[in-house]
């Protein structure tokens, strides 16, 4: 039987072309954790290209849910499913009370599927929309960031506190060794953003998050601002 040798730049092209075939629920096999995405209002209303709803919620409400790839990266735009406006008429209520959107440019239901269309096609076909929706809501009232620090002293006054500080009040408040944080650089001063809670594939049991060498916008700073009422509204 005679024997074929591809050149090095056909088999690569073969392996992509047969990758894409399997078309966009191939990326699922990437998806490893969950990261469940906490933010902080008032500093997101400080953000000058940012125009908010009044009044500022003044606890933490959820960014997303976004599945990731086994190095914390978030998997975006999976596959396209159309509307899920049936499945938010379900939970709508629940929805704008734990996810709301702040912008005032943008209604609840087109931040929801804006979110569902980047990151909850993502976890396409373990789960289905409903499901995702349910989780959610599930995960994000079983824990409680705001009581946690100010439980300890941590207080949203604009003040600055120890970082390390910071990071153990929510860790014990959510039960892992590692997590990641977000902040928004605003006058010279790093502000708290985002709290990154790190889930199993099934959402279900918490995590520790990947190590990452990834500062998410708060370098290696020893101390962050907790953000009093926003201003810029």
């Amino acid at each position: 039987m005679k024997t074929y040798h591809y050149p090095p730049f056909l088999l690569f092209y073969l392996v992509i072309s047969t990758f894409s075939a399997l078309g966009p629920d191939a990326s699922n096999s990437l998806y490893n954790h969950l990261q469940l995405v906490y933010l902080w209002p008032s500093t997101f209303c400080l953000d000058r290209n940012m125009v908010c709803k009044k009044p500022v919620a003044q606890n933490f409400v959820l960014h997303g849910l976004w599945p990731a790839d086994r190095a914390g990266n978030s998997l975006v735009y999976c596959s396209r499913t159309g509307s899920i406006s049936r499945a938010l008429t379900k939970y709508e209520r629940q929805l704008a009370a734990c996810w709301p959107s702040l912008s005032r440019h943008t209604t609840n239901r087109q931040f929801w599927q804006y979110q569902w269309d980047k990151h909850g096609t993502c976890v396409l076909p373990r789960m289905n929309v409903l499901h995702y929706l349910q989780l959610m809501i599930s995960r994000q009232g079983k824990f409680n960031l705001l009581r946690a620090l100010t439980s300890n002293n941590i207080k949203p006054n604009g003040s600055s506190y120890p970082r390390c500080i910071i990071e153990a009040a929510i860790r014990q408040e959510i039960g892992t060794r590692n997590l990641h944080m977000s902040c928004l650089n605003f006058r010279t001063r790093l502000f708290i953003k985002e709290v990154y809670m790190h889930l199993d594939v099934s959402g279900h049991k918490v995590v520790s998050c990947p190590i990452s060498n990834k500062t998410r916008g708060c370098g290696r700073s020893v101390n962050l601002v907790f953000s009093a009422a926003a201003s810029r509204v």
